[in-house]
């Protein structure tokens, strides 16, 4: 497990690639995200579009964004997951007035979140946090990591 922080946020990071899935991740930090709303950033790489059965739970789409409604125990443990990861999520106590322009850091292929400041040439990671705030971020690519706001400095 490789661990930092950019800014007020913290971050960890599986060094292999993952046997733990977003599903499985969701599920186990459920007493965090529980009453939070799901912005999901990277579906295999792509989009999610949600399905008649989630926009009929409450899902909608934001920006092209699909943004879950208010997460509940049922949501987190029946998680949408693709079938090939390279999924992100960003979870928000409430969702950013902005309108939404999010870069999944997942889909950097092999880049370590320890790498994050060596493709900011391109993307921002530490200007997208600061811009929208998110309480937490998930994403599975060739790793799995999660990015937390320190509650030290809220």
């Amino acid at each position: 497990m490789t661990e930092s922080t950019i800014d007020e946020y913290f971050w960890a990071e599986s060094n292999e690639e993952p046997d733990l899935s977003i599903h499985r991740a969701v599920r186990g930090l459920s007493d965090f995200i529980v009453g939070m709303t799901g912005i999901n950033v990277s579906w295999d790489s792509g989009k999610l579009h949600p399905s008649e059965k989630q926009a009929a739970l409450g899902w909608s789409v934001v920006s092209g964004y699909a943004v879950t409604p208010i997460i509940d125990e049922n949501l987190t443990r029946h998680w949408p997951e693709s079938r090939h990861g390279f999924d992100e999520w960003y979870f928000f106590r409430s969702l950013p007035s902005s309108n939404l322009e999010i870069e999944g850091f997942c889909n950097w292929m092999r880049v370590s979140l320890k790498e994050w400041e060596q493709v900011s040439f391109k993307w921002d990671l530490r200007e997208q946090l600061r811009r929208y705030q998110p309480e937490i971020v998930l994403g599975e690519g060739y790793r799995i990591f999660v990015i937390q706001r320190s509650a030290s400095r809220r």
